[in-house]
């Protein structure tokens, strides 16, 4: 009856960590626009976005995804999982705002 149990947990669980996509982007240059864009497997079904957000910056930079802008600064750790029910590119941008040195690591994943 265990083992019947762990290959029903493990056959449930691994179709889901088959459509991850997802992609990372280090930023450098704050005065330049930066772009991800997530390309959805056709025939996969999603169900979740997940944007992880790290870096300093001496002022604040201006993040948009999903058309909602976000404004960060300073020390940044910004993490938002959420719903996802879509088959079109799943697009995170930054856009050059008031900040002119420091680095980000911008996360993106749709699974």
């Amino acid at each position: 009856m265990k083992v019947i149990l762990i290959c029903i947990l493990v056959t449930s669980i691994f179709p889901f960590s088959c459509n991850k996509v997802e992609k990372k982007v280090h930023i450098e240059d704050l005065n330049s626009e930066h772009s991800i864009v997530l390309n959805p497997k056709r025939g996969k079904a999603y169900t979740t976005y997940q944007i992880v957000i790290s870096g300093n910056v001496d002022d604040s930079v201006k993040i948009n995804y999903l058309g909602h802008p976000i404004y960060l600064n300073g020390r940044v750790s910004f993490e938002e999982t959420n719903d996802y029910y879509g088959s079109k590119d799943f697009e995170v941008s930054f856009i050059p705002y008031k900040a002119t040195s420091g680095t980000l690591t911008i996360e993106a994943s749709i699974f």
